[in-house]
């Protein structure tokens, strides 16, 4: 088995704009009419590989993962521990073949929905 890594294509400078090594939550919303600031679109994110190597159960890990995130958010209330927190970001400079873990400690409280 061969794996490549699926991060270093995420973060080129002529596809996601001057702030690929940022974390801008509204890279893909933007206008692209401020030079530098590019919107690369949806297509620009390959995590499941492109071509005729693509992962045939692609769509269904993405709908498990949006089914399990949604279960998530409509059966508990998560809260930070410390009101003050109010962003958490990836720390973007890792290499890893998996999602980006958060740039520092994050306590949250999470309660079962009544």
């Amino acid at each position: 088995m061969m794996m490549l890594p699926a991060r270093p294509p995420h973060f080129l400078p002529e596809v996601f704009g001057d702030d690929c090594n940022e974390w801008v939550a509204d890279r893909f919303v933007r206008d692209g009419t401020v030079p530098g600031k590019k919107n690369p679109g949806i297509r620009a994110v390959v995590p499941f590989g492109g071509g005729y190597t693509m992962c045939p159960g692609r769509h269904f890990a993405t709908n498990e993962i949006f089914s399990f995130v949604a279960t998530i958010f409509r059966n508990f209330d998560i809260t930070f521990c410390d009101p003050s927190q109010r962003e958490v970001r990836p720390k973007t400079e890792w290499p890893t073949l998996t999602g980006l873990p958060p740039d520092g400690d994050v306590f949250v409280t999470i309660r079962l929905r009544k």
